[in-house]
């Protein structure tokens, strides 16, 4: 990992792009600015969701999937991170791209939903 990539980071980029335009959250998110923090990236409500399609996290993504594709995703990672994908990961049924765990996890997401509604979840 490089020294520098916690300023450069995706929860960096995000929070930066979060403060200079605070106008989908801050009358969500009271307290002190320490729990607005957490509140900005983990709460219940996402309102980090109004963000994901600005250009500063357009391109905090694909500079995350871009270091993660060159140092690689190691499976101690994806046990904490992604326990569901683990056994998929670590057997060598589930290539560790980062793209491809992303799809992944959002299909395992999506996968109760897909069977509440009978309904067939096609590959991206």
């Amino acid at each position: 990992m490089r020294p520098d990539w916690r300023e450069h980071s995706l929860i960096a980029a995000m929070e930066r792009e979060m403060l200079a335009n605070p106008g989908n959250w801050a009358a969500y998110y009271s307290g002190e600015p320490n729990w607005q923090r957490v509140l900005r990236h983990f709460s219940f409500s996402d309102r980090i969701r109004y963000y994901w399609s600005s250009p500063t996290a357009q391109d905090a993504v694909q500079r995350l999937f871009s270091h993660l594709g060159e140092t690689g995703i190691p499976t101690l990672l994806v046990s904490q991170f992604l326990p569901t994908l683990y056994s998929r990961a670590f057997s060598g049924a589930l290539s560790l791209d980062p793209r491809t765990i992303v799809l992944e996890a959002v299909r395992d997401v999506l996968g109760p939903y897909s069977a509440a509604c009978r309904t067939t979840i096609k590959g991206a």
